[in-house]
């Protein structure tokens, strides 16, 4: 009963501490149809980014204007806002994870070229 979509990615912050700044720009929806007493956790924690060596990043503390606010959904409810992530020195980000919910380690976008990709479960 949930969405989650990534519609762009935006590189132009500068270094933080040596490390790429990348942030992507999210939504995570409660869709029509759940229970109407159901509240669904939407947290930019649910989305990761996947790097080229395997390994993957939580999102940081770096600020983005129109950040992602952790909210509590009802049916039919949407958040959408930026989550920022602090890339290591050399690394290569290849993919948007959603980790939260049932839909755990999902790939919903590849971080390269124009997208707007919706996964729903």
């Amino acid at each position: 009963f949930f969405q989650a979509a990534v519609y762009a990615v935006d590189t132009s912050a500068p270094p933080v501490d040596g490390k790429t700044v990348l942030a992507v720009d999210a939504e995570e929806c409660q869709q029509d149809g759940a229970p109407a007493d159901r509240l669904q956790p939407a947290q930019p924690n649910d989305f990761h980014l996947a790097l080229a060596d395997g390994s993957d990043v939580a999102p940081s503390n770096v600020t983005h204007a129109d950040a992602f606010a952790v909210t509590q959904l009802k049916a039919g409810q949407c958040v959408r806002g930026w989550i920022s992530y602090e890339l290591p020195a050399g690394a290569s980000a290849e993919r948007v994870v959603f980790k939260g919910k049932v839909n755990v380690g999902k790939a919903i976008a590849t971080v390269t070229g124009y997208w707007s990709t919706t996964q729903t479960q």
